[in-house]
């Protein structure tokens, strides 16, 4: 499979960050954390730039406008974290919960979410660039009113996802399960097999008023 998202540039040398809390603009870069647990912190416009996490908790925090270039986050929890109006560009989210997470209106670049629990998260209005979305769950997830371009969904859970008043380019669903996704309507030139078109058909009619008659 040719790789869609271009990865995390990652300066040679990390020191290491307790990560005791986070305040309004605050700046993180070149670090690594691991093993912090942190709930219910609001920092807006935060930076964090060439960083790792791992095993980090940031469980129903606010991270309004905040910007993310060059950051892993690895078996991180981030349950609820709200990251509306964030950047993001090149990150990699590899495993983790991350349920309930917020990323409206945000703009996504690069950005691939490996293995990752991100059921009822909510993608709305947001502008995702070269975005991959490898073996997660996305139940419930809604990206209603969002801009996909160059974004893939491999070996995913959609079950109950909102793609309603989408625009798509370029947007791969060929090796997902789309069977009861919302807003079918709305996946007008994304490529699909023609098994799933089958499984979305009775959908389709129903979006479009058709009248089926046998």
């Amino acid at each position: 499979m040719v790789n869609l998202v271009r990865e995390p540039i990652l300066p040679k040398e990390l020191a290491q960050h307790g990560l005791k809390g986070m305040s309004s603009g605050e700046s993180l870069e070149a670090v690594r954390v691991v093993n912090v647990a942190m709930t219910a912190v609001e920092a807006t416009a935060v930076s964090m730039e060439g960083a790792i996490f791992e095993g980090v908790e940031l469980s129903s925090c606010s991270f309004q406008k905040a910007v993310l270039l060059d950051v892993v986050w690895q078996d991180c929890l981030l349950f609820g974290s709200n990251f509306d109006g964030s950047g993001l560009v090149r990150v990699s989210v590899k495993r983790g919960m991350h349920s309930g997470m917020v990323m409206t209106d945000c703009s996504l670049e690069d950005v691939a979410f490996v293995g990752s629990k991100l059921n009822l998260a909510n993608f709305r209005m947001s502008k995702l660039k070269r975005v991959e979305f490898r073996d997660c769950d996305l139940t419930g997830a809604d990206f209603q009113g969002a801009v996909l371009d160059r974004v893939r969904f491999d070996g995913c859970n959609l079950g109950g996802v909102e793609f309603s008043n989408c625009r798509m380019k370029h947007v791969d669903l060929s090796g997902s399960n789309i069977a009861a996704v919302k807003g079918v309507a709305a996946l007008k030139s994304a490529t699909i097999t023609s098994g799933q078109l089958i499984s979305i058909a009775g959908a389709l009619a129903a979006e479009l008023g058709l009248i089926v008659k046998d």
